[in-house]
């Protein structure tokens, strides 16, 4: 699952929430409708609490196998990551940690 983020308004989805022109083949913002303001994101970039709440939801689609591997790429962690790396680095970018997470983050999602 690639993450986008809209340098214009701020709105953060997976791929497939991404708009597309079909005309054009563009890919825009379903927020702002913007097209060159869009970006992949990355677990490098910076991302503010509401935000990581957001990708631990989406976290939460991606399939994981009997040895607690993903299935899928997710945020650029590869297909094949055990799940526990990616727990520490939602335990590490988000304030309160990955139980507080698991428990339905501060915004009560």
């Amino acid at each position: 699952m690639l993450i986008w983020r809209c340098k214009k308004c701020g709105w953060i989805g997976r791929d497939s929430d991404l708009g597309l022109h079909y005309g054009n083949d563009e890919l825009y913002c379903p927020r702002c409708k913007e097209v060159d303001n869009i970006s992949e994101v990355g677990f490098s970039s910076c991302f503010n609490s509401q935000e990581v709440e957001k990708l631990w939801q989406f976290f939460g689609e991606i399939p994981i196998d009997d040895e607690d591997a993903i299935l899928e790429e997710f945020l650029g962690f590869s297909e094949g990551t055990d799940r526990i790396e990616i727990w520490h680095w939602f335990d590490e970018n988000y304030p309160e940690g990955v139980a507080a997470l698991m428990n339905g983050g501060r915004h009560g999602n």
